[in-house]
């Protein structure tokens, strides 16, 4: 009689503890998620380390996952700031675009942790890449932004995601919030523009005489964009 067995469990393999030099490979927002201190909006950053080959001849990655916070001591802003080697300014909080560090390299602190019967490799720190070495590189994998704020959903952008991956995000509020946005009617977008649109010289022109009392439905029309 033949025999059929189940596969042993396979161990996922780990980056070794200590210091790595790696690049980032992803940039993902996962949402709002639940935390020990009530539901927090993450983003996660993931790593593709260039002095390390796994066993199956690929480079290993490893990801950290962080509350989107811009507080001092918040774990991603310090990250950031020990990663660019100074602090942030007031100018750039809000207004920095983390997908710019796909494909910019990195040396990470990490340490293997036990829990239960499986070890884990955590990131501890983020610094910036020691003296002589490329500051950016291409990573083997394929770089990845994704964020739940472009409209519309980013169908392409999720599918790419691993299926566990796409199972965290699609548990947060935001991603049905973007799932169920719905693009304004080609009307509105059109009065959109319209309200958007630079003024013209003919415009300008209007506005001038209706100022004079020469035309009262375009002094009407242009007292209704008055914003107070």
């Amino acid at each position: 009689m033949s025999e059929i067995y189940l596969p042993s469990r396979k161990e996922r393999e780990l980056p070794s503890a200590g210091t790595q030099f790696a690049v980032c490979c992803g940039v993902i927002e996962l949402g709002t998620q639940p935390t020990t201190y009530g539901s927090k909006a993450q983003v996660m950053l993931q790593f593709e380390m260039l002095d390390e080959i796994g066993t199956n001849g690929k480079p290993l990655l490893l990801s950290r996952r962080y509350t989107m916070s811009v507080d001092p001591r918040s774990t991603l802003r310090q990250d950031l700031e020990s990663w660019l080697g100074r602090a942030l300014s007031d100018e750039e909080l809000g207004r920095l675009d983390l997908s710019q560090f796909l494909g910019a390299t990195a040396l990470l602190a990490m340490r293997h942790e036990s829990r239960g019967d499986k070890t884990y490799a955590n990131i501890t720190s983020v610094l910036k890449p020691p003296a002589g070495r490329e500051p950016r590189a291409r990573p083997d994998s394929p770089m990845v932004a994704f964020s739940l704020q472009q409209r519309p959903f980013d169908e392409a952008g999720y599918a790419r995601l691993p299926d566990w991956l796409r199972a965290v995000i699609a548990n947060s509020p935001d991603y049905r919030r973007a799932k169920e946005w719905v693009p304004p009617s080609p009307r509105l977008q059109e009065q959109m523009r319209g309200q958007l649109a630079p003024p013209t010289a003919a415009t300008t022109e209007h506005a001038a005489a209706a100022s004079r009392g020469g035309n009262r439905e375009t002094a009407e029309l242009f007292e209704d964009d008055i914003p107070f």
